[in-house]
């Protein structure tokens, strides 16, 4: 974790410093500022487009009942890359842009569903009665009507 950390914020910025300053003596400042700019406004413009196809995908994963798994990750995987697209330096550009790939993002979720030892979220389903629930498969279900007595009380109290 420290590592990771020491990479975040240590190593990137001094990367991203120092291909700047090579960039810019290359094709120049003003030229570096613009690529800069419209990086920015690109990762704008596909998180939105993006992020509006992951929430429609999203409510239809909800009314089938089924978890929006993929969807909250590629959520995550759009926020991550507008995050980084927003950030100036072509490093953290090209980690944002490859994050909008929606093929990326399947091959990072499969990888880290393999790294982090979890069950192969694309297959996992649940049911809504609970009777199918693998939680409930076991247990008894019993049927009762019930009658609430607390009314009679408090009515029979009102009355005296």
């Amino acid at each position: 974790m420290v590592t990771l950390l020491f990479i975040i914020f240590i190593i990137t910025p001094l990367l991203e410093i120092a291909i700047l300053l090579y960039v810019g003596e290359i094709i120049g400042l003003f030229p570096t500022l613009f690529i800069i700019i419209a990086t920015a406004a690109a990762g704008t413009f596909l998180l939105r487009l993006q992020g509006l196809a992951i929430l429609f995908r999203l409510k239809q994963s909800i009314d089938r009942l089924e978890p929006p798994l993929k969807e909250v990750f590629d959520g995550a995987c759009l926020l991550i890359a507008g995050l980084t697209l927003l950030t100036p330096g072509f490093v953290t550009d090209s980690i944002g842009f490859l994050l909008f790939i929606p093929k990326v993002r399947e091959y990072l979720r499969i990888f880290l569903t393999k790294r982090l030892n979890i069950s192969n979220i694309d297959s996992f389903h649940y049911s809504n009665t609970p009777h199918e629930s693998s939680e409930f498969s076991n247990s008894k279900i019993i049927d009762v009507e019930y009658k609430d007595i607390d009314e009679n009380i408090n009515n029979d109290k009102n009355t005296d």
